[in-house]
């Protein structure tokens, strides 16, 4: 075994940043299907690994559900990772998903673990070095977008991810206002429900919150923003979002942007909200969104009412999901603002995926061009 490897690693274990990991028994590595030598090294990676996740403030649940993940797949194979061929992983993909019948989002996470193993030897000259000169095998990157579960959104039920265009979005939030109309009328039992839908589907969509943030937010989230005063206390709205790659969940202030947010929020929390503490087991529930029980209103509940408001207004219910209001604030918003200020909003981490949000019309592309080219022409003096 080469003495030299990892020597960062060796280096953090001295001055205790990283703790030291014995190296398995002989019968654990035979349970693994890998030798001792085998086993040392692979010891090795995973506690650089360990501090290469760290460094980009993995939380240490999420690093031990990798490992896990990790050890499965090795005592599945029966090999060293970087033995392992594209037909070993494809063939643990067929015993997750087939066998196990674990869900789709669980199997594509157990997919990116194994992904960024691969990644993160080949990324690693001193990693692909000590494999290569200890075992002979130069390490390759198995996991494709060919044999890898494509990423949909967080909710695997609700794969629509189209935006609505200004004139469906009015058509849907006109459609909720008659609704309001007629069950006033005649007393209906959702004449409260409807009210809730509508401004918890407005701060959807003027917030760009994902299903979950929005529905886990609390009172105590608004407040002031002192460069938009016209908002009042709904100017900023602090969410937890989620991190990236088992990062955990991140602290954003949310700047809000519609001028339509202040009345219908004013209107609901003082009239709408009310009627739902009446009802609630614990009158201090700090939940925005309640339910008919007056409790916090759960995704499977906000996720039928969304589709009850798209049949009613007469708009397609297998092209939009509750996630759709985060895409259309995403097009809509990009008319104003900059593709970065967009981003942040959305609390990406990347262009790129902000980006995917955006879904434009056509001729709106072709507008775009035309003023561009009148610009140049006219710039060019022709």
């Amino acid at each position: 075994m080469n003495n030299n490897v990892l020597d960062m690693t060796a280096r953090l274990q001295a001055n205790g940043a990283l703790p030291q990991l014995v190296v398995e028994n002989p019968v654990a590595s035979a349970a693994l299907g890998m030798s001792a030598d085998e086993t040392e090294l692979f010891e090795q990676i995973m506690q650089a690994s360990y501090a290469h996740n760290k460094a980009k403030n993995y939380q240490d649940d999420s690093i031990g559900r990798d490992r896990g993940i990790i050890d499965d797949y090795i005592r599945f194979t029966g090999k060293a990772p970087w033995n392992c061929s594209v037909h070993d992983f494809e063939q643990y993909c067929v015993e997750i998903g087939v066998t196990r019948k674990l869900a789709v989002s669980t199997q594509r996470m157990y997919q990116g673990v194994i992904k960024r193993l691969y990644a993160y030897m080949l990324e690693t000259m001193k990693l692909r070095n000590a494999i290569y000169v200890n075992f002979g095998v130069r390490v390759a990157q198995i996991c494709t977008d060919e044999n890898c579960i494509a990423h949909v959104h967080e909710r695997e039920l609700a794969k629509a991810r189209s935006a609505m265009t200004k004139k469906q979005l009015n058509k849907f939030f006109t459609q909720l206002r008659k609704d309001i109309d007629e069950a006033d009328k005649f007393n209906g039992k959702d004449r409260f429900a409807f009210r809730r839908d509508l401004a918890m589907f407005y701060l959807y969509y003027a917030s760009g919150f994902r299903a979950d943030e929005g529905l886990q937010i609390n009172l105590d989230a608004f407040s002031e923003n002192p460069d938009l005063a016209a908002l009042g206390e709904y100017g900023l709205i602090e969410v937890w979002r989620k991190g990236s790659k088992g990062s955990g969940k991140k602290y954003q202030q949310v700047v809000m942007t519609q001028p339509g947010l202040r009345p219908m929020l004013d209107w609901y929390l003082s009239v709408v909200r009310s009627w739902y503490v009446d009802r609630a087991k614990n009158a201090n529930d700090q939940s925005v969104f309640l339910s008919e029980r007056g409790e916090r209103l759960k995704y499977s509940a906000a996720n039928e009412r969304f589709k009850l408001a798209l049949r009613r207004a007469g708009l397609d219910v297998t092209k939009f999901s509750l996630h759709s209001l985060r895409h259309t604030m995403a097009t809509h918003e990009l008319e104003q603002i900059s593709i970065q200020a967009l981003s942040q909003k959305l609390g990406h981490k990347r262009l790129t995926t902000t980006l995917t949000y955006v879904h434009l019309p056509d001729q709106q592309l072709k507008d775009e061009l035309v003023r561009s080219a009148k610009r140049r022409l006219k710039a060019a003096g022709v």
